[in-house]
């Protein structure tokens, strides 16, 4: 298995995505994305789009968005900066942060998982 590779999300190298984007997010809005991380990692929405960098749960939630926009919803990584108002290199870092959790960290795994279930 590649070590990149997230079921459901990154397909192995050289492997077809699990699901298409319209199976996957249903043709969920970035907006409704955000709702659903919101939920799941149960912060307040104006957090994600606060100023700055915010508790450690709000930063999460917001590379996850990000992570999910680009993967998923296929923004580019401007068009996601964009949407959360930040630098434009912070999604290199937010794609970053999700891999090194995923593999890392069970609680966030797990958050991850029922996250993608219920979209």
């Amino acid at each position: 298995m590649n070590a990149y590779a997230i079921p459901g999300i990154i397909p192995e190298k050289g492997r077809a995505p699990i699901h298409t984007v319209a199976e996957m997010m249903g043709f969920l809005s970035p907006g409704d994305v955000v709702e659903r991380v919101c939920r799941v990692w149960e912060i307040q929405r104006e957090d994600m789009f606060a100023p700055s960098k915010g508790r450690i749960p709000v930063s999460e939630a917001r590379s996850v968005c990000v992570f999910l926009m680009i993967h998923r919803l296929g923004f580019s990584l401007h068009g996601a900066a964009a949407f959360f108002k930040r630098d434009r290199n912070t999604p290199r870092h937010n794609i970053k942060v999700v891999k090194n959790l995923y593999d890392t960290d069970k609680s966030f795994r797990s958050k991850f998982h029922k996250l993608i279930n219920a979209i």
